[in-house]
C-alpha cells in the first residue's frame, strides 16, 4: 500500500527563477577601458563574499582578482586601521591591443553561482580619465587638459564632481553619457555646464533627460568653465552611482529627415545637430534593413538616444522581437535552470514562436520554448547530463523561429536586465547570455523519456517520480514541491518516498476548470523550503510537454 505525505499549498502562482544565494552584481567602476590598457577596477553589489572571479563576454579581456576593497580609519590611538569594505571587490583588467569595440556583459563569480551582468566597454578613439576608486567621501575636482576625453567617475557624495577645461568662444561642447554602462540600479547622471564663478550657463542643450543625458553647451566667450555631474535625483547618491561620458567637441546628431524610405531608395538624409563634418549623408536602401540605415546615417557621430529610421517594408510588415530573462544562468550537473522568454509583437504578427539553443556546447541542451499563438510569454529550461558539463563560463546563444507570411523567420533571443529609472521601466540588453555549470547546484528532475509528452488524467491524480541527489529524501519534509509552470492549472498533492535515495514520487493534480481535456503545454516542477516566507525555489526541472486526457 502506498503512503502518501499530504501537501498544503503546492502552487506558485507566478513563474519565478531559482536564484537562491547568487551574487548581485550592481556597478562595475570605471564602467569601461581603452583598448590595449590595462587598470584597476571595483566591482560592489550584495551577496559578494564568496566571490572571487569575474568574467567579461567576448575575446580580449582578462580579468585577475586581486582583494576585497579596503578604506582606513583612525582607532582611538590616532593610527590608520584598515577595514575591508562589505561587497566591494578589486580585479585588474586587461585589454589586448586587437579586442573587439564595443560593450561586454561583465559578470561576477561565486564558487556555485553566476550574477546578473552589467555593461563594460571597450573604446579606442578617446584618452580616459577616471575618478580614484579609493575617493567615497568628497566630490572630485579635476581638468580636463585637452578634448575629446571619456570622463569616469561616480556619484558617491552629495555634492557633484566637476571637471574644469578651458574654451574658446564659438566652440560647441558635447557631453554625452554612455547608456549601455549605468548601473541597473536606478542611477541616472544630471549634467550642468557652469562658468568660473560655478554658476549654470546659458545655451545649454539637454536631450534623453530621463533616459541618458546628452548636454550641448555653445560656449559665449573665451575662458573657463566646469561640467558639473550630479544625480537626477538629489538624494540619490552612493557607490553604485557610476557614470561614463564623452566629453569634446564632438559630432552629434539631433535629428535627421526624412525618417522613413521605401526598400531600394536612394535618397539624401538632412542631418541636424552640431559638430558635424556634413550636413546630408547619400542613403542607398537596398540590401539593408532599418538598423543598418540607421548605422550608414549615423556612422561616426554621437547620437541622441531615440532616433529611428524605419524602412517602409518592414514597419509595415508583422515581425517579432523575443526577449529573455535571466541574462546569466547557472545551470546545475544533472539538472536544469528556467529562463523566462517574452515576446513583443510587431504589426499584428500573432503567430506561435519556438526557440532553442543553436549549437550549444557538449552536453547542454533546451526544452520548451514553445510561446503559443497570441501569448506574450513563455518559458525554457537549459539543462546539463552532470557528467561532460563545461568547467568554465561560457556563451550561448538561442534563437527564435516562427512563419511570418508563409515565410520562416528567425530572430536572435536578446538577453536582457530590467531595471527601473524614475517609475520607468528600462531594459539593459546583452549580446548574448552568459552561463555556467556547476556540480554545487541542486539538480531536480521529472523521470520522463525526452520530448515526449506527459499525459495527465483530467480526472484523478498522476505520479511522477522525480530524480535529485540532494533533495528527494527531503521531498514532504525539509523540502516543499511546487509547480512552477504553468501559473495555473496544477497543484503537487502528495509525495512518497521510493527504495532509491535519490527518488521520490510525488502526486500531480489537474484542475479541470482551468485544463480541459485536449489541452496542451509544457509542466515544469520545482522545490521550496517549507519556511521560506518568499518561496524561491532551490531548483526545477526540465520543461515537460503534457497534454490532458
Amino acid at each position: 500500500m502506498m503512503r502518501w505525505q499530504r501537501l498544503v499549498g503546492g502552487m506558485i502562482g507566478c513563474m519565478v527563477w531559482c536564484s537562491f544565494g547568487a551574487p548581485t552584481l550592481e556597478y562595475v567602476y570605471p564602467a569601461g577601458v581603452a583598448r590595449g590598457s590595462e587598470c584597476e577596477i571595483e566591482i560592489g553589489g550584495s551577496s559578494l563574499a564568496n566571490v572571487n572571479q569575474a568574467v567579461a563576454s567576448g575575446e580580449g579581456v582578462k580579468l585577475t582578482f586581486l582583494g576585497p576593497v579596503r578604506t582606513e580609519t583612525l582607532n582611538k590611538k590616532g593610527r590608520p586601521v584598515s577595514t575591508v569594505v562589505p561587497n566591494r571587490l578589486r580585479f585588474r583588467v586587461v585589454v589586448d591591443k586587437d579586442a573587439a569595440l564595443g560593450v561586454r556583459a561583465l559578470c561576477a563569480s561565486a564558487p556555485y553561482r553566476l550574477s546578473e551582468p552589467v555593461g563594460f566597454e571597450i573604446q579606442a578613439e578617446l584618452p580616459e580619465v577616471s575618478e580614484p576608486t579609493t575617493n567615497r567621501t568628497e566630490a572630485g575636482e579635476y581638468t580636463l587638459s585637452s578634448f575629446p576625453v571619456c570622463v569616469n567617475g561616480r556619484v558617491a557624495h552629495e555634492a557633484a564632481d566637476r571637471y574644469r577645461f578651458e574654451a574658446r568662444q564659438g566652440m560647441v561642447i558635447v557631453a554625452v553619457t554612455q547608456p549601455e554602462t549605468l548601473p541597473p540600479t536606478g542611477f541616472l547622471p544630471s549634467l550642468t555646464f557652469c562658468d568660473a564663478a560655478g554658476k549654470p550657463c546659458e545655451g545649454v542643450s539637454v536631450y534623453a533627460a530621463d533616459r541618458a543625458p546628452v548636454a550641448v553647451f555653445e560656449v559665449p566667450q573665451d575662458g573657463t568653465y566646469t561640467l558639473a555631474v550630479s544625480s537626477a535625483v538629489p538624494t540619490r547618491s552612493g557607490d553604485d552611482c557610476v557614470y561614463r561620458i564623452r566629453v569634446g567637441e564632438l559630432p552629434l546628431i539631433t535629428s535627421f529627415t526624412p525618417v522613413r524610405a521605401a526598400e531600394g531608395e536612394s535618397l539624401n538624409v538632412r542631418l541636424e545637430g552640431v559638430n558635424l563634418p556634413r550636413k546630408r549623408v547619400r542613403l542607398f536602401t537596398g540590401g539593408k534593413n532599418s538598423a543598418l540605415c540607421l548605422q550608414t546615417i549615423t556612422e561616426g557621430a554621437c547620437v541622441v538616444p531615440g532616433l529611428r529610421f524605419a524602412l517602409d517594408a518592414e514597419s509595415a510588415a508583422p515581425d517579432f522581437r523575443v526577449t529573455m530573462t535571466p541574462a546569466s544562468l547557472n545551470i546545475p550537473a544533472d539538472g536544469s535552470t528556467l529562463v523566462k522568454l517574452h515576446v513583443q509583437r510587431i504589426n499584428g504578427f500573432a503567430g506561435e514562436v519556438r526557440v532553442a539553443l543553436d549549437f550549444p556546447p557538449l552536453s547542454i541542451a533546451s526544452e520548451g520554448g514553445v510561446i503559443p499563438a497570441d501569448a506574450t510569454e513563455g518559458v525554457l529550461t537549459v539543462s546539463t547530463d552532470g557528467v561532460r558539463f563545461p568547467r568554465v563560463v561560457f556563451g550561448l546563444a538561442l534563437t527564435a523561429t516562427a512563419e511570418v507570411g508563409g515565410q520562416t523567420v528567425k530572430r536572435a533571443v536578446l538577453p536582457v536586465r530590467r531595471y527601473r529609472v524614475t517609475d520607468a521601466e528600462h531594459e539593459q540588453v546583452f549580446a548574448e547570455p552568459m552561463a555556467r555549470s556547476n556540480a554545487g547546484l541542486n539538480p531536480l528532475r521529472i523521470n520522463i523519456a525526452p520530448k515526449k509528452p506527459l499525459v495527465v488524467p483530467s480526472a484523478e491524480a498522476l505520479r511522477l517520480t522525480l530524480f535529485s541527489s540532494s533533495l528527494a529524501t527531503h521531498l514532504g519534509g525539509l523540502y516543499e514541491p511546487v509547480v512552477i509552470y504553468p501559473p495555473r492549472g496544477f497543484t503537487v498533492e502528495g509525495v512518497q518516498r521510493t527504495n532509491k535515495q535519490e527518488r521520490a514520487a510525488v502526486l500531480l493534480k489537474c484542475d479541470p476548470a482551468v485544463l480541459k481535456p485536449g489541452a496542451t503545454g509544457v509542466l515544469v516542477l520545482g522545490c521550496i523550503k517549507q519556511d521560506d516566507a518568499k518561496r524561491k525555489p532551490l531548483a526545477v526541472t526540465q520543461c515537460v510537454p503534457f497534454v490532458i486526457h
